[in-house]
């Protein structure tokens, strides 16, 4: 089953998160005003920062499973999560300068867009790693950090061959073809000639048995736990 995830409708929870998770941060700021002098120590901003990189992490993992579902990618990567990126960095802005903060962020996506795009092969692909730098300054203080988001997944089929197996196993892993298994993914796929029903077996260690019984494997597809959607045929 693929997820649609409806653009706006995502902002839109994720801004009631990111507005939520400010206020927090801000009102431990406001707290420490009036313990002590008139200004917010820079524990403080390094509060709201963590929650900034936090939301920063969401925007890339949702950015990446639009993308990648081929039931609501409509563009390329890029265009994605500038889109995206750009509405945070907008939103962020106006209401911590309305708190009497300035935020500055600049990003740049630091692997190469095109294995983002090998996900129908063997391995299937889908990554993004995007690098940030990111300061918020009070009247008294500043704190700047540099930071890397890294968001993907990997599917290949270590067992049989698509279309010639009826049984085959599959390996799914982020952050590359050797990175760490991960279990409990959502996996589903067709049989060919179509009609047949997959059995999926969870082996618990990142690794899938796929069986389509009479019926040859045609498609394996993976989703993660944050939607981000692999395929291989």
């Amino acid at each position: 089953m693929l997820f649609k995830l409806a653009r706006k409708g995502q902002f839109f929870i994720l801004m009631a998160v990111v507005i939520c998770s400010l206020v927090f941060s801000l009102w431990g700021a406001a707290a420490q005003m009036r313990r002590g002098p008139a200004l917010i120590y820079a524990t403080d901003l390094n509060y709201l920062l963590g929650n900034i990189k936090n939301d920063a992490n969401r925007v890339v993992q949702i950015s990446l499973a639009e993308y990648s579902n081929p039931a609501s990618n409509s563009t390329g990567l890029t265009t994605i999560l500038s889109s995206n990126l750009n509405d945070w960095k907008g939103k962020t802005r106006t209401y911590l300068r309305e708190k009497g903060f300035e935020f500055y962020c600049t990003y740049a996506v630091t692997e190469d867009l095109r294995r983002g795009q090998d996900y129908n092969k063997n391995p299937g692909k889908s990554e993004t790693i995007v690098s940030f730098t990111v300061s918020i300054i009070s009247p008294s203080a500043k704190v700047t950090d540099t930071f890397i988001v890294r968001a993907g997944l990997y599917l290949k089929v270590i067992v049989g061959a698509l279309n010639r197996d009826s049984t085959v196993k599959i390996r799914v892993t982020w952050n590359g073809e050797n990175g760490a298994p991960i279990a409990g993914c959502t996996i589903s796929g067709t049989t060919s000639p179509s009609g047949g029903t997959l059995a999926v077996t969870d082996n618990g260690d990142g690794t899938y048995t796929v069986s389509g019984g009479a019926y040859k494997v045609k498609t394996v597809n993976a989703i993660d736990q944050h939607a981000i959607y692999v395929m291989r045929s």
